[in-house]
């Protein structure tokens, strides 16, 4: 694991959560069960750790996740041309 970097923990309930951040949990069993194009988009400098964003995308079936450069928590106002163009470029290879 690289440092800097959180990792996962079970909770009591068997939900994954960042290891140190223990309100954050993620239903993978739900994530799994989703059956339409999802689009997860994160930023580089997001409070929140790149790593649920990439659970997130490895849990939903054909998940596309983008993770922005220079960019916080708040994409579509600090990277909102970025986030634009991921969206429509999203948008067109959904069929």
């Amino acid at each position: 694991m690289a440092q800097g970097r959180t990792s996962w923990a079970a909770t009591d309930n068997g939900l994954p959560h960042v290891r140190g951040c223990p309100d954050v949990r993620i239903a993978e069993p739900d994530l799994r069960s989703l059956a339409i194009p999802t689009l997860v988009i994160t930023g580089d400098h997001d409070f929140i750790p790149v790593d649920i964003a990439e659970h997130i995308a490895q849990a939903v079936p054909n998940a596309r996740l983008v993770t922005l450069k220079d960019c916080g928590h708040f994409a579509y106002l600090e990277c909102h041309d970025a986030v634009r163009q991921a969206t429509e470029d999203f948008f067109r290879s959904v069929k």
